[in-house]
């Protein structure tokens, strides 16, 4: 599994651990009905020093965190992964749900990358064809579209790619944007978070 556990029911119990229940306590009762826990800002305002809505915080200033949204780019594209790849999702499916759905995947039934026409000659990439998005952490396959809006040197992939007709956990890693990504730094200053998106790639033909 792509995080250290032996299967994905050991790492469905890990997520429901705080809930008191396993995996398979919870699919034999089916759902678990939650308490209305939104909305209560209307008697007694936002969770904030103010109680509204902070555009500026002080709160980070005081942490010593920039106040307001900062851009940083702190991975750069360099001469063994000379693009950047970034993420996308598509309209039939949310996140890695609806896969299964065949309705759904007629309408869209291969994982998509986009590329510049540009980009996609310099590496040898054509329209329709499987290419490989690799990073310093991993790679996966992709069908190449081409698209004159995506800038050059940046490809956009679909994230959530899974492929439920196979057997269970059969290519799971095949198409998975996740193994592109990696726990190591660096992370975002206020919340340590990795990077998921602007990340240093290369890109080759599936047979090269």
């Amino acid at each position: 599994m792509e995080w250290g556990w032996s299967d994905a029911h050991e790492a469905l119990d890990f997520v429901l651990e705080p809930s008191g229940m396993t995996f398979g306590e919870l699919s034999s009762q089916g759902q678990i009905p939650a308490k209305k826990l939104f909305g209560d800002y209307g008697s007694k305002g936002f969770d904030t020093p103010s109680g509204k809505v902070e555009l500026y915080s002080e709160q980070l200033e005081e942490w010593g965190f920039d106040p307001l949204p900062t851009y940083r780019s702190p991975l750069r594209a360099d001469d063994d992964y000379p693009l950047l790849v970034t993420s996308w999702k598509v309209g039939p499916f949310v996140h890695s749900g609806n896969r299964e759905v065949q309705a759904l995947r007629r309408l869209h039934p291969h994982p998509m990358a986009l590329v510049n026409e540009k980009t996609a000659r310099t590496y040898g990439i054509h329209s329709g064809e499987p290419m490989v998005i690799e990073t310093r952490k991993g790679r996966m396959v992709h069908i190449a579209r081409l698209n004159a809006s995506v800038s050059p040197g940046v490809v956009i992939a679909e994230h959530g790619w899974w492929f439920p007709e196979r057997a269970p956990l059969d290519g799971w890693d095949e198409s998975n944007f996740n193994v592109l990504t990696s726990r190591d730094r660096p992370y975002a200053r206020e919340m340590g978070s990795s990077q998921l998106r602007g990340l240093p790639c290369r890109i080759s033909p599936l047979d090269r």
